[in-house]
């Protein structure tokens, strides 16, 4: 049975964003850590001498300027999010992360990996590159043809 090119580009973008929020959320979780350590640091600062609000100011304000960019990236990746059900969304977490342990293994970085995959979405081919992968792996050609078949809506 073949899939249809729209099930492939759906696969493919939901595999996108999945992989992409896994590699934001570290930084998004670091980031929220530093930024709760400058304003209590600042506070601090600021019993010490009044002067020291100024740097304060600037710690708030880079504060609100990164939860900004957080929400706003949030946003975006809910937008570019394909519509999944329950069985889709936990079929892509677990080949997003098999993908990351054989993008581990063959040594390619995961912002490469993203940037492949950003590729196709952007510039589709025939032969993508996580279809070029999934070939190669006896393990992941199932998975992604068995992910390929829940985002099929064409009825042939």
């Amino acid at each position: 049975m073949r899939t249809s090119v729209t099930a492939s580009i759906t696969t493919i973008r939901a595999v996108g964003v999945e992989l992409l929020w896994q590699l934001l959320k570290p930084l998004l979780i670091s980031g929220g850590i530093v930024a709760i350590g400058l304003i209590t640091f600042g506070g601090w600062l600021t019993t010490q001498h009044a002067l020291w609000w100024i740097l304060e100011i600037i710690f708030i304000s880079s504060t609100m300027l990164f939860i900004l960019l957080a929400i706003i990236t949030r946003v975006i990746l809910k937008i570019l999010t394909p519509q999944q059900n329950i069985e889709q969304r936990k079929a892509i977490q677990a080949f997003v992360d098999k993908l990351q342990r054989i993008s581990d293994t063959i040594g390619i970085s995961r912002f490469v990996l993203f940037f492949r995959i950003v590729r196709d979405i952007i510039w589709p081919r025939e032969q993508t590159f996580i279809k070029q992968i999934a070939d190669d792996s006896a393990t992941l050609h199932t998975d992604f043809i068995k992910l390929q078949k829940l985002f099929n809506t064409d009825k042939v």
